[in-house]
């Protein structure tokens, strides 16, 4: 095994644990409480997307666990498996950094942001690196 592959396993691990975590999102977030007035569209829109969302990390999770060896060759589909899951945590990091901003008055230090920020670095560093070696 190389460390492509391994970084590839990696990925996939956590990514099935991103997925994992954003199943307690709607009891985390109290989602229901945050739509009341408006519970028949917005809510369901969000609940319907964030549940494709959750689709989509256990795919590429289990994707990079059974097929790492495939992959890290970075021929045909692993090749743009590789630049979609780059893309992806490229973007994620870029909207945790710019989108979910730190309020200047915070008096707490914000754990959590700055762990998403090295969580989707190191996801995008997994992903890009095999595309090198």
């Amino acid at each position: 095994m190389n460390v492509s592959e391994i970084l590839i396993i990696i990925g996939g691990i956590l990514s099935l644990l991103m997925g994992l975590f954003h199943t307690q999102f709607p009891k985390i977030f109290k989602l229901k409480n945050s739509f009341k007035e408006d519970q028949n569209s917005s809510y369901k829109i969000i609940f319907t997307i964030h549940i494709a969302l959750i689709i989509i990390l256990f795919e590429f999770g289990f994707f990079s666990i059974i097929y790492s060896q495939e992959i890290a060759q970075k021929k045909g589909l692993g090749f743009g498996f590789l630049i979609i899951n780059s893309i992806l945590w490229l973007w994620r990091l870029f909207w945790q950094i710019y989108y979910f901003k730190i309020p200047k008055n915070l008096d707490k230090k914000p754990v959590l942001h700055y762990f998403l920020i090295s969580f989707f670095s190191i996801m995008l560093s997994i992903y890009l690196i095999p595309l090198f070696l």
